[in-house]
C-alpha cells in the first residue's frame, strides 16, 4: 500500500486503526485488496473544481 499511496507507515497504520482504509488481517500479516484499495482511493479523490475554488 505504501507504494501505490506514498503514504508512510505511520499514517497506513492510523487509517487501520480508526477503520478509514479497508483491509485483510490474516493472523498476524495485514493485506489490502488491490480492488477495495483502488475504490478507497478514487473516493478519496476532490474533484478539480474543488481545488481550484478561492476559499
Amino acid at each position: 500500500m505504501q507504494a501505490i499511496t506514498k503514504l508512510g507507515r505511520t499514517t497506513i497504520y492510523e487509517l487501520m486503526r480508526t477503520g478509514e482504509v479497508p483491509f485483510l488481517r490474516i493472523g498476524r500479516s495485514v493485506r489490502f485488496r488491490r480492488e477495495a484499495l483502488d475504490t478507497w482511493l478514487k473516493a478519496q479523490e476532490v474533484p478539480h473544481h474543488v481545488v481550484n475554488a478561492r476559499w
